[in-house]
């Protein structure tokens, strides 16, 4: 698996694994492509792989929705956050 992805992904993209989810022992890791073979990974595992946008920050992964670039429209004295509505 890891070497497919690799194929078309950077070694930097963040993975997060989720090993025996809402069981007893389960386990949450936060990791990179390039490092994904030195974490247990078996039929009760969820692998997430992100996208070029994902980036970790305090041990999460993060992908930014991508609005802010879909919609560069900003309207005068509206705060960041909230939609201009029409």
């Amino acid at each position: 698996m890891r070497d497919l992805l690799l194929r078309h992904k950077a070694p930097e993209t963040p993975v997060g694994i989720v090993s025996r989810a809402m069981r007893e022992g389960q386990a949450t890791a936060v990791t990179n492509l390039d490092k994904l073979l030195s974490h247990a990974v078996d039929m009760q595992t969820i692998v997430v792989v992100g996208n070029s946008q994902t980036f970790t920050y305090g041990g999460y992964m993060i992908t930014p929705r991508g609005y802010r670039s879909k919609y560069r429209r900003q309207v005068s004295g509206e705060k960041q956050g909230s939609g201009a509505r029409e």
